[in-house]
């Protein structure tokens, strides 16, 4: 469960920057980086497998490295039940468990308030309490239905009007 897109975005992207460059460093950029240009990208000189094989070595030691040194953490919090959310906090919504709001409704919010010139609607605080209340008697019922072992679908844990 990647939901920020680290792992394409960090990694596969290092992993390519690696080999990238022991296929394509030329003579003169490693002439003027590094003072010789002695091996150079494997494009540059097909006899020459040097760079790119430390490149390949540098990735497969990397990747070691993180395994070793995180799937210890990860098993851990595995274990602690720390590691995933409880599927209940899921499906009511992550931002209401933690955050204690829903973020429709703070986006609703900004959208009320943006329009006060326009329209001359304002949200009030007695206002916002009465749609958290409306919400969290919403989400109250969903997890009174989970529990009674009717879980909701996806459209409706999403949705709070449904």
């Amino acid at each position: 469960d990647d939901a920020v897109d680290a792992i394409p975005v960090h990694m596969f992207n290092g992993v390519w920057g690696m080999i990238a460059t022991g296929l394509l460093s030329t003579p003169k950029k490693l002439m003027d980086a590094y003072g010789t240009d002695e091996h150079v990208g494997w494009f540059y000189s097909f006899d020459d497998f040097t760079l790119l094989g430390n490149q390949l070595l540098a990735v497969g030691f990397i990747l070691t490295w993180v395994v070793v040194m995180m799937l210890p953490f990860f098993v851990t919090l595995n274990m602690l039940g720390w590691f995933r959310s409880d599927s209940l906090e899921e499906l009511v919504g992550l931002d209401l468990s933690y955050m204690g709001t829903r973020q429709s409704l703070l986006m609703q919010a900004d959208d009320d308030i943006s329009d006060v010139g326009s329209h001359g609607a304002s949200l009030t605080p007695a206002k916002q309490n009465e749609d958290l209340s409306e919400t969290e008697s919403l989400n109250n019922e969903k997890i009174a239905e989970v529990r009674r072992g009717r879980s909701p679908t996806p459209e409706q844990a999403r949705d709070p009007g449904l």
